[in-house]
């Protein structure tokens, strides 16, 4: 399957948006910045079009991809919450894995719907029904009480849309120039600034950010942010324990040091990454299987044998 840079660009911009989000979340913050509403549907989108594999394959390569996202979640979920609320406990860790309050919802959320895609892969219309109805749902005002579970339940569809609206997007990113890149752009702004509903909103705007990431492409800002994006995983997993170090060492996070709070996050967690594989630590971002070299770490903590 061939690789459309428009994906990666556009990835880049929602983990860029999603480290900003949250950046002015930190209780150092001074700077608040009410995002465009359709950064997690534009992620879930491409997602879901980027797990197109799955409809094909058999059902161990799905279990796979489900387990491998379930492992970082289970891994980096009392990381997160170490670095949220200082020493936490393993039923306050348990809680957190049953009900994600974190940003790890995504990762959890992917998980399911990944495995989700698999088992409803000759029956597309159903899941995309389900999702679109909880989608509804959650515009008229429904709630869980469960963050991690009410934000499934809103970009779930967004998943299924992408999963199975792959070709049709393709079809029409390949006609897309600059010009209708500029015009998707202006698009966006009034749809952001429109009194529809949110729903409606999220929609056409996630929609609108795809065609602007496939107008730029191939420009120097595009390739920046394609990079970002092909390194999702590594940003989404590590921004959180760093923004948060980062606001305390800080003292304040103001409108001045918000750009380059934002984009050194985003280097800090690719650098800790290579730093992770560079001290056999790869384990942190892929699940080890029996037989490969991610569980050689463990030989270390054995005795050597006279």
């Amino acid at each position: 399957m061939k690789r459309i840079e428009a994906f990666d660009v556009a990835r880049g911009f929602c983990v860029a948006m999603v480290v900003v989000l949250h950046a002015t979340l930190l209780p150092e913050a001074t700077a608040r910045f009410e995002q465009p509403i359709c950064r997690m549907a534009l992620l879930l989108l491409i997602s879901g079009a980027l797990a197109t594999p799955v409809l094909s394959r058999e059902w161990s390569y799905a279990k796979r991809r489900s387990l491998d996202l379930l492992w970082l979640y289970a891994l980096w979920t009392p990381i997160v919450l170490v670095a949220l609320r200082g020493p936490t406990g393993f039923l306050e860790i348990a809680a957190e894995l049953v009900s994600p309050q974190t940003h790890l919802w995504y990762i959890a959320g992917l998980a399911l719907l990944i495995a989700l895609a698999w088992l409803s892969r000759r029956r597309p219309a159903i899941p995309v029904a389900v999702s679109a109805a909880a989608a509804v749902w959650y515009a008229m005002g429904g709630r869980t009480g469960a963050p991690g579970y009410d934000a499934v339940a809103h970009f779930a569809v967004f998943f299924f849309l992408g999963l199975h609206g792959r070709p049709v997007t393709e079809a029409i990113l390949a006609r897309c120039g600059p010009r209708i890149g500029l015009a998707a752009a202006f698009g966006t702004v009034a749809l952001i600034a429109s009194p529809l509903p949110h729903t409606l909103i999220t929609l056409g705007s996630a929609g609108a950010l795809l065609f602007v990431a496939q107008g730029l492409a191939h420009t120097p800002f595009a390739e920046m942010l394609a990079r970002f994006g092909r390194r999702t995983p590594d940003v989404y997993l590590a921004h959180g324990p760093v923004l948060i170090v980062a606001g305390r060492l800080l003292g304040e996070v103001g409108w001045a040091t918000l750009p380059a709070l934002v984009i050194g996050t985003i280097v800090a967690c690719i650098a800790i990454r290579h730093v992770a594989d560079w001290m056999g630590l790869g384990w942190l971002y892929t699940r080890p299987t029996l037989g490969s070299g991610s569980w050689q770490w463990i030989a270390t903590l054995r005795p050597a044998r006279s």
